[in-house]
């Protein structure tokens, strides 16, 4: 929904692909990584961190080429790793998310309004 209000904003509305000027297509990924925090600052020994990626592209609708692609990331989950007897792990609520990929739409349609 909100990449579809996004692009209705840019003027793009949804056609049937034998209409289309663009073809509209994203994708959606998380990546695992570790985060290694200094020990004399901080009381974490390592972050394991989710980090979530959508990518919007443009395609021709004749030849499939690829026009133009936009991507936005977000941390979805950190789970610590503490020096001490506690773990603990933030992972953000329902509303978080949407606020998250409301914000990586919005990122994703700045850089196609500059494109």
């Amino acid at each position: 929904d909100a990449l579809i209000e996004e692009l209705g904003e840019l003027g793009l509305r949804e056609v049937p692909p034998t209409e289309a000027d663009v073809l509209v297509s994203y994708h959606v990924w998380v990546e695992t990584k570790v985060r290694q925090n200094d020990p004399y600052f901080d009381i974490y020994a390592a972050e394991e961190v989710e980090v979530g990626t959508l990518a919007v592209d443009l395609s021709d609708p004749e030849s499939g080429e690829l026009i133009w692609r936009g991507s936005a990331s977000h941390e979805l989950r950190v789970s610590a790793v503490l020096a001490g007897p506690f773990d603990q792990q933030l992972t953000p609520t329902g509303a978080e998310r949407r606020w998250r990929i409301r914000e990586s739409v919005a990122k994703i349609a700045r850089e196609l309004r500059g494109r």
